[in-house]
């Protein structure tokens, strides 16, 4: 039984170099055979978050879509064990399927919810109020993250840097949509300097700091080909640009959106359509995100062992 752990691990550490070589056929592979020869909650939970985040691959090259193959694995690891880290994966996945999908499905809530009942820490439980704004449930979404922010580096270490800038950014959002849910509260604009521009555009933007968040979007235009989210973008714009029309406007951000050329002109002509649309979206904040595979030998992923 020895021999055959010993064995299973050490697969298990080659197909995550494969993994992290870009060798994605031979990772494939090697989960596949661990999964097969020794099937357990780990190597389930491994080749389910495989195929989920990396398709499967056929010999020939071709990639294909495999989320109800990695999900129909995790549920499987899942079944034979219950832990907080497959818990969170599960929920992890079904927040993108969320976002893509049904809107209103709150299987991710369950399974994050679940995993901060298994294991109540401050991942867990910051994962829980993400979710729970994404849902709108805005109340208990800052319940928790008042608590969390009251936590100092003395009460717990695991409180990290990057988890403490996610509690910050998700508080301050939370206070821009509403005072009514506590009492005003934001962090000064130092927070800007650990966030990604994306993350700066909207916090500025949901604080009515149409400036700054105008500042933002020009950074993200002048980085990246894609602008997610146009209407907040069209909108920024509007109130931040006097000088040019509005189909300059409209020229402007079709190049950088994935929506048509047609949509952001009747965003931007059609002022109670445009109002329906922003009032519409619903800012998804990131979850904290663990590795997801057992056996994960880089420290900073935490990964529980194999």
């Amino acid at each position: 039984m020895h021999t055959n752990y010993v064995h299973a691990k050490e697969r298990n550490i080659r197909a995550l170099k494969s993994l992290d070589q870009g060798n994605f056929l031979a990772a494939q592979e090697l989960f596949r055979q661990n999964a097969k020869e020794f099937p357990g909650y780990k190597t389930w939970n491994n080749l389910g978050m495989y195929y989920y985040t990396q398709g499967r691959e056929l010999k020939s090259g071709k990639v294909y879509n495999a989320d109800r193959l990695g999900i129909h694995f995790l549920t499987n690891a899942l079944a034979e064990k219950e832990t907080a880290f497959i818990l969170t994966n599960l929920g992890i996945v079904y927040d993108e399927v969320a976002q893509y999908g049904d809107r209103d499905d709150t299987t991710a809530l369950k399974y994050l919810s679940l995993a901060f009942e298994v294991q109540p820490d401050f991942c867990h439980e910051y994962n829980k109020a993400a979710c729970l704004f994404h849902y709108e449930k805005y109340e208990e979404s800052c319940s928790i993250l008042m608590r969390l922010n009251g936590v100092t580096n003395s009460d717990a270490k695991e409180l990290s840097h990057e988890l403490k800038i996610k509690v910050s950014l998700l508080y301050s959002i939370l206070y821009a949509k509403g005072k009514k849910y506590f009492k005003a509260y934001i962090r000064d604009m130092e927070l800007e300097k650990e966030l990604e521009l994306f993350d700066c555009f909207v916090l500025t933007y949901s604080c009515g700091e149409y400036e700054h968040a105008r500042y933002f979007l020009n950074k993200i235009l002048e980085e990246t080909s894609s602008c997610p989210y146009a209407e907040m973008a069209a909108d920024c714009c509007l109130r931040t640009d006097y000088k040019n029309r509005p189909e300059d406007l409209a020229v402007y951000l079709s190049g950088y959106a994935a929506e048509s050329r047609y949509l952001l002109k009747k965003i931007i002509y059609n002022q109670e359509y445009r109002k329906k649309k922003i009032g519409g979206y619903i800012y998804r904040p990131r979850l904290y995100v663990p590795c997801g595979y057992y056996g994960c030998p880089v420290p900073e992923h935490h990964s529980p062992e194999f």
